[in-house]
């Protein structure tokens, strides 16, 4: 059971590393991207943006000089090892990679969301469970 989220991870991360200009696209306006996500997401104020800013901006300065380096030497693994694989044994080991990658990322999520989920009053926690809630009444649709 725990398999099924690795070979999602797995299958993101190929796809990603396959359309390059898109994800190079991403990850250029990343910090623009998740400060809008912040203000649709939870309302984040301004205010609180701009304290949120420093967090995001050592986050993403992290990603790019510690995450991405293995994420990219992952793909470079997965694409050289996947047809060459001559037993289950390699294609553990990709899994147990893919949800080590899984996890320092969900970990950077944490790290990043904290300081402004913890900053939200009443009104923002609200918003976010509305937003929660729309979200989970589409994907239940889909």
């Amino acid at each position: 059971m725990q398999r099924l989220p690795a070979l999602a991870v797995i299958s993101i991360l190929t796809l990603l590393g396959s359309g390059c200009s898109r994800t190079e696209f991403a990850y250029r306006h990343a910090d623009w991207l998740l400060e809008y996500q912040a203000r649709r997401t939870v309302a984040a104020n301004a205010e609180q943006r701009a304290l949120w800013q420093p967090v995001l901006a050592g986050t993403l300065m992290h990603h790019r000089e510690e995450e991405l380096p293995l994420v990219i030497a992952y793909l470079d693994l997965a694409s050289r090892g996947i047809g060459k694989m001559d037993n289950a044994i390699d294609a553990a080991c990709l899994v147990d990679a893919a949800l080590l990658l899984y996890q320092r990322h969900a970990r950077l999520a944490v790290d990043l969301s904290v300081p402004l989920l913890s900053a939200l009053d009443a009104a923002q926690v609200r918003h976010l469970a509305g937003f929660m809630e729309q979200r989970q009444e589409r994907a239940v649709k889909e």
